[in-house]
């Protein structure tokens, strides 16, 4: 038995033309394009390097977070910083301090856009997971074109479709 979705549940937004969906598509991240790195020095990655073995195998990241000295940490390397720190509040369970985690990088004036994108990625996912469908939405309409991935169309078709904002619904056909 084999189910399928009509193409309309595919668009990032319910009344979209294809003209406009072509236009959406123009934003998506060009994957020839200059991108600037974050700057994160190598003391900072090392350290970031043992939160991420310590994720990977016991419960000591948490430990090694709350150890580093955030005073002597750039914007990128705080971002990623509260970027660890939320994915460590996930392991343990706790979305809402995660979410404050992934806030706290938006919060940061000079963190590199792609920092700040994968803030608002993992905070869209964390909002559809909670069922908070228009925080999805409003967290994602600060994405400017040239930042949009595919992942993040999903997000928006998935926010939009569960607000009931696809005007007949879905049409799913089965073949036997």
């Amino acid at each position: 038995m084999r189910t399928y979705v009509s193409a309309a549940l595919l668009l990032p937004s319910p009344s979209l033309s294809f003209a406009q969906a072509n236009a959406a598509a123009a934003c998506l991240i060009d994957p020839n394009a200059t991108v600037v790195a974050p700057v994160i020095r190598e003391a900072a990655s090392a350290q970031f390097a043992i939160v991420r073995e310590c994720a990977a195998n016991s419960d000591c990241a948490e430990a090694v977070l709350d150890e580093m000295d955030e005073d002597s940490l750039n914007d990128d390397e705080l971002a990623v910083l509260e970027l660890a720190r939320g994915d460590t509040e996930l392991l343990q369970g706790s979305s809402r301090r995660a979410r404050r985690a992934y806030e706290e990088v938006l919060d940061l004036p000079e963190a590199n856009r792609q920092l700040k994108r994968a803030a608002i990625q993992r905070l869209a996912v964390r909002h559809i997971e909670d069922e908070d469908f228009d925080d999805v939405l409003e967290r994602l309409e600060g994405l400017e074109c040239g930042e949009w991935t595919p992942d993040l169309l999903l997000l928006q078709a998935r926010a939009h479709y569960e607000e009931g904002e696809f005007g007949g619904g879905v049409q799913t056909d089965t073949i036997q």
